[in-house]
């Protein structure tokens, strides 16, 4: 059933369930992105493999491809690197099989310590995206993605979570879907104001971007509002989402977005697959 779902939705009708790497990788760092009212002390995660899903228009290459990273991650550590595969996608999922382990404290008190069901990171974008020499950054989840608050209730000041725990779960979801890749213009593992307000190179389908279109609405030069003939001239075209300034090679954006349900069926085929 998955693989008939692929070859009805992909552009291409040769569908590889199984790629292999090709080119050279490009250089990529991974963080967790802040929480809110909450430290971390620790967080890590090993990262098996990369699943890349290209825009096809050729028989001749698979549309899915294949990476392994085989490499555990410290997310608080900006040295911290991880491959990525240079090319023009459609959309990206990383694989981490043993999902992560996350430890830190709460402003109200206490700590915690979460174990993570298996993640599957998966970015993409309105268009196609592209993977160059440049240094990235994936953030993994957005800012405010766990807080404080989501430990209410609980009344132990040490908190556990196990990989089963509903909350644990609820995490997972918010980290599959609302990552971000970004470009680390000064690759140093770290994203500063500039480079998140640039936008994403690629995101989740959660990933919020108001608050960065709100930010460059504020920075418009618009006319004066007295000034008619100002208003009429005015280019509205000036203000552009930096989340889609990736060229369009192939399919349409219609067709392109499905990477978010196709890259999620290849997360749940692999975890089951794994479970087996």
């Amino acid at each position: 059933m998955i693989a008939l779902f692929l070859s009805l939705t992909a552009c291409s009708s040769d569908v590889v369930l199984q790629g292999t790497l090709i080119g050279n990788p490009s250089k990529g760092k991974a963080s967790l992105a802040q929480g809110d009212n909450v430290q971390y002390t620790s967080a890590s995660g090993y990262a098996n493999s990369g699943y890349y899903i290209r825009q096809n228009n050729t028989m001749s290459l698979p549309n899915e491809v294949l990476h392994s990273i085989d490499t555990t991650l410290d997310l608080l550590n900006p040295d911290s690197e991880i491959e990525l595969l240079k090319g023009d996608w459609v959309g990206l999922g990383i694989d981490f099989p043993d999902g992560i382990q996350i430890e830190g404290t709460r402003s109200s008190g206490g700590s915690f310590s979460i174990q993570t069901p298996p993640l599957f990171v998966v970015l993409g974008n309105n268009d196609t995206f592209t993977i160059d020499d440049s240094t990235y950054l994936i953030e993994i989840g957005k800012p405010g993605w766990i807080a404080d608050t989501d430990f209410e209730g609980f009344e132990d000041e040490q908190i556990v979570l196990t990989s089963t725990d509903p909350l644990s779960m609820y995490f997972q979801e918010q980290l599959d879907s609302t990552s971000g890749l970004y470009v680390d213009e000064d690759a140093d593992g770290e994203l500063d104001e500039d480079e998140r307000y640039s936008g994403t190179v690629a995101s989740g389908e959660e990933h919020d971007t108001t608050d960065t279109l709100e930010a460059e609405i504020d920075e418009t030069d618009f006319p004066d509002l007295e000034n008619v003939e100002e208003w009429e001239e005015w280019d509205h075209a000036e203000i552009e989402n930096p989340d889609t300034g990736a060229e369009t090679t192939g399919c349409s954006g219609e067709n392109a977005t499905i990477f978010l349900p196709l890259l999620t069926l290849l997360g749940v085929r692999r975890r089951k697959v794994r479970k087996s």
